[in-house]
């Protein structure tokens, strides 16, 4: 309950744009580096290709990392307006003695 309570905390303030621009820029920087690291290996360039065939996106990798780049935080605002809870997991250990 308490992970389930901290996502949703975490969603309204996205909601009310309850986040620094340290905090999206370094979001953004975090998205731009895994992209950037696409091109390291066959099997991330292999994943990243099925991505942009399943999302129909034909736009290359630099061009995404450019608009990943221009986001802004209206724009992420706007988005996060539009989630909603689907479906909850909830994850248990079991404590063997």
């Amino acid at each position: 309950e308490k992970v389930i309570s901290a996502v949703y905390r975490e969603i309204d303030a996205m909601k009310a744009g309850d986040f620094t621009d340290s905090e999206l820029e370094n979001a953004k920087n975090a998205i731009v580096r895994s992209l950037q690291s696409v091109e390291n290996s066959l099997g991330s360039i292999n994943s990243y290709m099925l991505g942009q065939v399943l999302l129909d996106d034909s736009e290359p990798l630099e061009v995404n990392i450019e608009l990943v780049k221009s986001v802004t935080r209206e724009e992420v605002v706007d988005l996060a307006l539009t989630v909603s809870p689907e479906l909850e997991y909830i994850l248990e250990s079991e404590v063997s003695e």
